[in-house]
């Protein structure tokens, strides 16, 4: 195992460079090593998937973004440009259809077609993307991971890259029905949960994920429902923080039990949405409160590594903000989660590896395993790139 820089000694290299020469080769090392390792344990002749993944792949499809091949693709494609020949024709050879695939951003087609059109296949994302605005499970959901939300922010990028405005038309079809799910009260705008008995508050299920689709239409077509819809909701993200001194906090849930600093559900997925309402309405209020969500997720070690419940999702918000405010302390804190990650590494024979879900097995998902860690390690390397949900909802 590579031994992490230990996080202390950053603060000796704060005057000369943004990161410590032993620091960025350690990282460089470890990246390099999850690419070896995934390129040696390609599986083309499998169906089920291509790479060894979270078990969640073998319940959803082999091309997801979250846990198929299309998140572990566009990893590769961020550190080496491109992705080995072999795995781009089985990615493309996969028979898609509404019976076998969802139409939702991570687990189904328009996070597909997303991930094709990054890939440069352009023509197969657009084929992708149209079967799923043919999905019988099209709006049984609203957020961001599974539902509307998600699919709405795809069609927006699609119309971005393509200037077709068959996309824009679907967006504002995710849009308005979004605005008549809705349930308004004196604390704002919320969405009831369409398979739990709860309202969800954080960004891939919840109102903080609604919010940024929609102030994001606004941005496309001036229409202030939109703009205002998204305004409530995020008001009711913030009504039901949980306040410990100068920091926020979020639960999964309103009456959740446990605050969880986290991407997929908690305070970092929400800092990320308080700043794309700040690039969207320059209010001051929002970077403060995302301000506020920093001191919220705060931790030098965490149970996990990976991107969706881990310490790479809650890096990428510190990234996030570094890029934004330009404020070096939220770049030194993202190395310090950078050091604490990399005691999670492990030797294979192909390279490295991190272990995804609960420590339980090695895998190369985005979601929870190499593939997302590694991404978020890799910006630490280029503090001002983007990560993967930024370029899915600003588009390439």
């Amino acid at each position: 195992m590579t031994m992490p820089v230990a996080p202390a000694s950053i603060a000796r290299f704060r005057g000369a460079s943004l990161i410590p020469t032993s620091l960025r080769t350690t990282i460089e090392t470890s990246v390099n090593g999850v690419v070896a390792d995934i390129v040696a344990t390609t599986n083309t002749k499998r169906d089920d998937r291509l790479w060894p993944s979270d078990l969640m792949v073998y319940q959803t499809n082999p091309l997801n973004l979250a846990y198929g091949a299309c998140g572990t693709a566009l990893f590769l494609r961020q550190v080496c440009g491109s992705i080995p020949a072999d795995a781009e024709a089985w990615i493309l050879r996969q028979h898609l259809s509404t019976s076998t695939y969802p139409p939702g951003l991570y687990v189904g087609l328009t996070g597909i077609a997303r991930a094709l059109a990054l890939l440069g296949h352009m023509e197969e994302a657009e084929d992708a993307i149209r079967l799923a605005y043919r999905s019988p499970l099209l709006f049984e959901d609203t957020g961001v991971l599974y539902g509307v939300a998600g699919w709405g922010m795809a069609s927006l990028t699609m119309y971005t890259d393509t200037s077709n405005t068959m996309y824009l038309d679907y967006a504002a079809i995710a849009a308005e029905h979004l605005l008549h799910a809705a349930v308004s009260g004196k604390d704002g705008r919320h969405w009831p949960s369409s398979t739990q008995n709860d309202v969800q508050l954080g960004y891939a299920y919840g109102t903080a994920g609604i919010a940024c689709f929609l102030i994001r239409m606004h941005a496309f077509t001036g229409d202030a429902r939109f703009r205002s819809a998204a305004l409530e909701a995020m008001h009711f993200t913030l009504r039901h923080a949980y306040r410990k001194g100068h920091a926020l906090q979020w639960f999964s849930h309103i009456g959740g039990k446990t605050l969880l600093p986290y991407w997929r559900q908690g305070t970092a997925g929400v800092g990320i949405a308080l700043l794309r309402f700040y690039q969207a309405s320059h209010d001051d209020e929002y970077l403060a409160a995302a301000r506020q969500a920093v001191d919220g997720v705060q931790m030098l070690f965490s149970a996990l590594p990976g991107q969706f419940d881990g310490m790479s999702g809650v890096g990428d918000f510190l990234l996030d903000m570094y890029a934004i405010t330009g404020d070096e302390q939220y770049y030194y804190n993202a190395l310090e989660l950078a050091t604490s990650i990399l005691c999670f590494e492990v030797a294979t024979e192909g390279g490295l590896s991190f272990p995804g879900r609960a420590l339980a097995r090695l895998s190369a998902d985005y979601a929870y395993g190499s593939a997302g860690t590694a991404a978020f390690l890799q910006r630490t390397l280029e503090p001002n790139s983007r990560s993967l949900d930024s370029q899915l909802y600003e588009g390439s």
